[in-house]
């Protein structure tokens, strides 16, 4: 290294924005993490990504393999060589079942990629179990491809320049972001005037950059809002783009109660999302009367009992209004920033002709471990904090005490890493280099910033080890280390692909030059991948699940002792569990609001109980006007404490002590949005 320099850099943590960012060099320490000059017009990077150099050096940091000594969750390891624990692991994974967790640590990587690294090893096992979908987003990610048959649906964000009205659903890009350039293309809507509203159940800082307005709704109602916008769209206005797609006379019979007799108005709804009539007319007016309009759902409004219709229904609106595949529109489900991928594919996650994995929705792992006892002897964590990420976290401690062997590669001695038998210490982004991706069109190439410590390695070369010492090593690396895989993937891509990232740390898209929209050409008469080659708003494979040809709108029903609604939204700066160790300034209280704290005997700043069935945390509470009446908020993310020596879980703030692993259903998702509870004085 250089005394003094400035290498190209991108975080692939799981955040989705794909920034590309420059790190300052000085004397082999990373002094600094900025936006990369050469940046695009909107690009910024974030509060998360400017900080990644902190944890480093932390005091905190894994330096060194560790085997567990004493109980588990406890801290008592000892250290061991990499030959001796690499020996371990290699009788461990032979002489069990494996389980693979993990997989959201190093997302965007095309080569350092925690999920895609750990399945292509595992895939080399006679036989593993693997788990699929998304804590984040599988309900959406469900019903893609049954809508579409494809998953590029989004838009460029910097088309929305062309809109003339915003609906933010539960979206929040401050904190979520999804794109490094949609903080500031929205900051130049509000710049200009465009009339935005902002639904959610909480006042969020969204509002305030969009000069918005704000609509509370109870959690989880959000495809009922959806239903009823629409039947005031199509009985004031019409049926839009319908006609284009599958199944919409199906659809509309349904929202209009031909077929069942109800008619699923404002009126319908106002009770049920907590939100008056006459102001659902009013968001349903002003939809129609500018063309063309945005609705923007943040993925929590699919993260909830129900969370599938919240998708289709999104869509349904903007059909009927006629917003779809245009310019300033928007889809109005899935994850809307998507554009078409890059053309670099990264390291194949499976060995070729080996066998597949017997499969595991991620949401109901530890519950599987446990109905079926004996079927796991081997957890293999990489990138995951799973004791803070899944729900039910009593489930998860006893999933992890009925195993016989947990490994784990991590960066921090996070809960999960305590509950494991064997921790390889592994290195972060900043001490690789890699190709990274995002879903808004961009290809980042990141440098080597400095050099990981003597004794931690790379996922890729752990796995490498670990493959020879089961016999298939040259299956596994074909013959390349992680930096010549590197190369060998920009070689697969275009010349000028390799010029462009070499030269400004990233490569754009052409469709981003051309203002990309999905669905575009299926509004134009081109056919999509699905049966009928239209948007399939009903399909048979949804009806077989469901049992109903027609919308199935589940909406929590808080009630008797449990009369609260608990959300947990995403930390400013954190992901997920992810920065947790920085001590930044993210509120981690509960929000409630003074209505529901009067009746209970609640002051600001008391410390409170927020507990139901499933268990109980313990959080300081801030009373707040920002929280709608009936809901509670609390940051998701922070550890799960532990005993330093018996290692049990003790007293903590932990949301998922109280969240269920009952999934949304039929994709198996995330239902962390659909949490009663109660709150009292601690």
């Amino acid at each position: 290294m250089s005394l003094d320099q400035e290498l190209f850099v991108s975080c692939n943590k799981d955040c989705g924005a794909g920034c590309p960012l420059v790190a300052v060099v000085e004397n082999g320490v990373i002094q600094s993490i900025r936006d990369n000059p050469l940046r695009g017009t909107y690009m910024r990077g974030c509060a998360k990504g400017y900080r990644m150099h902190r944890l480093l050096d932390h005091p905190d940091r894994l330096r060194y393999p560790l085997l567990r000594t004493g109980a588990r969750g406890s801290k008592e390891f000892k250290r061991i060589s990499w030959d001796e624990a690499l020996d371990r692991a290699g009788e461990a994974i032979s002489g069990n079942t494996v389980m693979r967790l993990g997989g959201s640590g190093a997302c965007r990587g095309l080569v350092h990629n925690t999920a895609r690294l750990t399945t292509r090893f595992l895939s080399g096992l006679p036989f593993y179990i693997d788990t699929y979908g998304s804590y984040s987003s599988e309900a959406a990610d469900y019903m893609k491809p049954l809508l579409f048959g494809r998953s590029d649906i989004g838009i460029d964000i910097r088309t929305l320049v062309d809109t003339k009205f915003l609906l933010l659903l539960g979206f929040h890009p401050l904190d979520t972001r999804f794109g490094c350039e949609t903080e500031a293309v929205l900051k130049e809507l509000s710049e200009r005037g465009v009339p935005a509203v902002v639904v959610d159940p909480r006042r969020t800082g969204t509002v305030d950059l969009c000069n918005a307005s704000w609509i509370p709704i109870k959690p989880g109602s959000d495809a009922v809002l959806l239903t009823a916008l629409t039947y005031e769209v199509l009985t004031k206005k019409g049926y839009g783009q319908l006609p284009l797609t599958e199944g919409y006379r199906t659809i509309t019979s349904w929202v209009l109660g031909e077929h069942d007799g109800v008619q699923r108005s404002p009126g319908w709804a106002a009770f049920l999302c907590g939100i008056p009539e006459q102001q659902i007319i009013e968001l349903a007016r002003k939809l129609m009367d500018h063309s063309p309009s945005a609705l923007l759902p943040g993925l929590s409004v699919q993260r909830t009992l129900g969370g599938e219709e919240a998708d289709r229904m999104g869509l349904v609106l903007q059909l009927a209004l006629g917003n779809v595949g245009v310019r300033g529109g928007s889809a109005g489900c899935g994850q809307w920033n998507y554009q078409p991928k890059v053309p670099v594919g990264g390291v194949p996650g499976n060995l070729q002709g080996h066998n597949k994995p017997f499969h595991v929705p991620v949401y109901r792992w530890a519950d599987w471990v446990l109905e079926h006892p004996g079927s796991v002897g081997c957890l293999y964590n990489v990138g995951g904090n799973f004791l803070g990420q899944s729900s039910n976290t009593a489930s998860v401690t006893r999933a992890l005490d009925a195993v016989e062997v947990i490994i784990t590669h991590e960066q921090m001695l996070t809960p999960t890493a305590r509950y494991s038998d064997i921790i390889f210490p592994v290195s972060m982004f900043l001490e690789r280099r890699d190709l990274c991706t995002a879903n808004n069109g961009l290809l980042l190439y990141s440098e080597q910033a400095v050099k990981a410590p003597p004794e931690v390695r790379h996922d890729y070369d752990i796995f490498r080890e670990l493959s020879r010492r089961l016999g298939f090593e040259e299956l596994f690396s074909e013959g390349r280390s992680a930096d010549q895989w590197v190369d060998y993937l920009m070689e697969q891509a275009d010349a000028s692909v390799k010029k462009t990232c070499l030269r400004q740390g990233y490569w754009e898209s052409p469709h981003r030059d051309a203002g990309w929209v999905g669905l575009a050409d299926a509004m134009n008469g081109g056919a999509l991948p699905t049966p009928s080659g239209k948007i399939e708003l009903t399909s048979a494979s949804y009806h077989e699940a469901t049992g109903s040809p027609v919308p199935c709108l589940v909406y929590p029903a808080p009630g008797g002792n449990r009369p609260l609604m608990l959300i947990t939204p995403h930390a400013r700066h954190r992901i997920n569990s992810h920065g947790h160790e920085l001590g930044l300034s993210s509120d981690d209280r509960l929000q409630m609001n003074p209505a529901d704290a009067v009746s209970r005997g609640i002051e600001d700043g008391s410390r409170v109980k927020v507990l139901n069935d499933i268990g109980c945390f313990v959080a300081e509470v801030h009373l707040t006007h920002t929280i709608m009446a009936g809901t509670v908020s609390k940051l998701q993310g922070t550890w799960v404490l532990l005993d330093d020596q018996k290692g049990r879980v003790r007293t903590n703030d932990s949301v998922n002590m109280v969240s269920s692993s009952e999934p949304t259903m039929p994709s198996h998702g995330s239902r962390t949005h659909s949490i009663s509870v109660e709150v009292c004085a601690y």
